[in-house]
């Protein structure tokens, strides 16, 4: 026994001096892929690790980021193992910003601070290691719209579609339509499906060039055209097309795939399952006649966290519940292909009941389709929002001049965030194998 604690002894101090010897190292890698990383998808899965560190001693790790022209920045102390190493998907934290073992919990809980964003870039994570207020090492990490992915973009010309369509290579592949939300397009999302194995169409459908500015009087038939290209597309098995559409944009995809069988997966999220308008009246038309629609109103203002935000939830469930007749709902039932619902139990800028009642009524019919409603608890609108950014201000939504709020906390909000990512692409892989 003497012999051994010796050699240990001996061991310990070995490799502390071996610590000593050397500076803390910074490095990146892809979590499922092993490989490392100088720059990475919007939503990738990474690992931050240092390395080279003195056994057991306790660390500060900062994460900062430039973002929309704003500092965030989050902190954790954690311990280094017996290697004298951290990385951010095994590591918990004494205390800080998050609780619990958490690859993204640097990320999701940035809180935007005072000062200037510096010399970090905008849409670049800087991550430092700290002791005694004095940085022991640090690096960036680049978010770029195609990462460290070889992935390809057919050009849209003459098609008379808006948006991007990403390929991960030359084969026919299964494609997704994406449509975004009330916030505009998002080239991002497609890049990370493309990313998974998938063709992906980011389809704008208004606020850019070549549709129409405001989200008004939205021709349906525009998603027939879509249909057709990708059908025509040398890229697409043009027997497994999807449609994946959020918010303002999940009433459009499920509108489309209530009105054309071509499709063969349908994943929406953060919908009533109705027809909102606008200002401009009628979001939406089919054969150059406005859909029947309700008036989304904004409600009580009040104020929260300093911000004043109306409260339009309570309103809007009042509306759909007073109005009679019911022609504003989405058909469901004429949706010839699997379903994904995913919604949060606290949205307060889509009420949910309608949406909840709607599929229950779809239960009930001799679908022979596998549809899936998933609800999450403490979850608002803004569920919806891709991992990888920070998610403080995760309980409002800005809509032109105004702030709705949007509901859930900030922590079970970035907890959907990754997970409904994650199960909608496992839905797209078993519904279009």
């Amino acid at each position: 026994m003497y012999r051994i604690g010796l050699v240990k002894l001996a061991l310990m101090a070995l490799t502390c001096g071996l610590a000593r010897a050397e500076s803390p190292r910074l490095s990146f890698y892809g979590l499922q892929s092993h490989a490392a990383v100088t720059s990475i998808l919007t939503g990738e899965k990474f690992v931050v690790k240092f390395t080279n560190l003195l056994p057991s001693k306790l660390y500060l790790i900062r994460a900062q980021m430039s973002f929309r022209g704003h500092l965030y920045q989050s902190e954790i102390e954690a311990r280094a193992n017996s290697w004298g190493s951290l990385q951010t998907d095994t590591l918990e934290p004494l205390r800080g910003s998050y609780r619990g073992r958490d690859s993204d919990g640097l990320i999701w809980s940035m809180r935007k601070v005072a000062g200037n964003t510096g010399d970090i870039p905008e849409w670049t994570y800087r991550f430092s290691l700290v002791d005694k207020a004095s940085s022991l090492v640090s690096g960036d990490l680049p978010i770029s719209t195609y990462g460290n992915q070889a992935l390809y973009e057919v050009p849209l010309a003459g098609s008379g579609l808006v948006g991007n369509f990403l390929i991960p290579d030359q084969k026919r592949r299964p494609v997704v339509i994406i449509l975004g939300g009330s916030e505009g397009y998002f080239v991002q999302t497609a890049a990370y499906l493309a990313s998974q194995g998938f063709a992906a169409l980011g389809l704008a459908y208004f606020g850019r060039p070549g549709v129409p500015q405001k989200l008004s009087h939205i021709p349906v038939e525009y998603i027939k055209q879509a249909i057709d290209y990708l059908r025509a597309s040398p890229y697409v098995d043009a027997t497994k097309i999807g449609i994946w559409g959020w918010s303002r944009g999940a009433e459009l995809a499920l509108l489309a795939a209530s009105h054309y069988p071509a499709f063969n997966a349908v994943v929406t999220e953060a919908t009533s399952g109705v027809v909102w308008g606008t200002p401009q009246g009628s979001a939406w038309t089919l054969a150059g006649k406005d859909l029947p629609y309700l008036i989304p109103q904004l409600g009580m203002v009040s104020a929260k966290n300093g911000r004043r935000v109306y409260e339009a939830g309570p309103v809007r469930a009042q509306t759909i519940q007073s109005t009679r007749d019911r022609n504003f709902l989405i058909p469901l039932h004429k949706i010839q292909a699997p379903l994904l619902v995913l919604a949060g139990a606290d949205d307060q800028v889509m009420p949910l009941a309608p949406l909840r009642k709607l599929f229950a009524d779809l239960q009930n019919t001799t679908r022979s389709y596998f549809d899936r409603m998933i609800v999450y608890s403490d979850v608002g609108h803004n569920f919806i929002a891709f991992p990888g950014l920070p998610a403080d201000e995760s309980w409002f939504v800005d809509q032109g001049p105004n702030s709705i709020l949007a509901g859930g906390t900030v922590a079970a909000n970035a907890a959907a965030q990754r997970d409904r990512l994650d199960k909608i692409v496992e839905f797209f892989r078993s519904a279009l194998r």
